[in-house]
């Protein structure tokens, strides 16, 4: 049964297109006893062939097929969008959350959300969401991602932020959520630096429904604003869900 289900999926997988199929091959899992029956086979023909590999590799070459090599292997997505990031002095964070019997995995670039997957597998949800992430910062709507820089706390900004975490705390209430969790992750400062050039990173995580939610918010020169950005930016990606 598990085998029949894996072959079907491989199929459909060669008659779609394949651009659209996640990186690693089928999203149903290869059972165990499939490779259990390739090795018994193989190893029959193997004494059949009286231990000669090269009649052994003409009679079942055909299992392996299609064999990947270094020139058809696709980048992995993942690798991919870590060197991209990188790159661009970004980082690129993955989460991890349950939906039904499903794994999403959203991924984040700056706070901001900017790819999401789903799958029965985690690896595979990982995968997808990666791949998403890479469509959309390559050439899609997420590129300015990649070349914004950090905000500095601007007057202008900062007013824009002010109502965000009061805006963020009134939602949750609307949805009945729990109330929304601010956490300061770390605070930077030149060392021997005034106090003014201080700058406070701070991170919402909200639960809802669908799962828990976390984004990062830009350096600001106070924590309150700090919240605040996170704030907004959670705002932001509560509108995409």
């Amino acid at each position: 049964m598990q085998v029949g289900q894996f072959i079907e999926s491989v199929k459909q997988e060669l008659k779609d297109d394949l651009s659209t199929a996640p990186y690693g091959g089928s999203v149903v899992k290869a059972p165990k006893v499939l490779a259990d029956i390739v090795e018994a086979i193989a190893a029959a023909v193997y004494v059949d062939c009286k231990f000669d590999l090269e009649k052994l590799w003409k009679v079942t070459r055909w299992l392996f097929e299609p064999i990947i090599t270094a020139e058809t292997i696709d980048e992995q997505p993942v690798t991919t969008l870590l060197e991209l990031c990188q790159k661009h002095g970004k980082v690129a964070q993955f989460k991890t959350w349950q939906k039904g019997g499903m794994t999403m995995v959203n991924v984040f670039v700056g706070g901001e959300m900017v790819g999401l997957g789903s799958s029965e597998q985690k690896v595979i949800a990982k995968l997808n969401a990666a791949r998403d992430a890479l469509g959309k910062l390559v050439s899609g709507a997420k590129r300015q991602v990649l070349i914004t820089g950090v905000c500095n706390g601007s007057v202008d900004e900062i007013g824009e932020l002010r109502e965000s975490k009061h805006k963020l705390a009134e939602q949750c209430i609307g949805k009945h959520w729990p109330k929304p969790i601010f956490n300061l992750l770390f605070r930077l400062e030149k060392e021997g630096g005034p106090a003014h050039e201080r700058k406070f990173v701070c991170s919402v995580q909200v639960e809802t429904k669908n799962g828990t939610f976390v984004t990062i918010g830009d350096p600001m020169s106070r924590v309150k604003d700090a919240e605040n950005s996170a704030a907004q930016k959670m705002l932001e990606l509560l509108l995409q869900l």
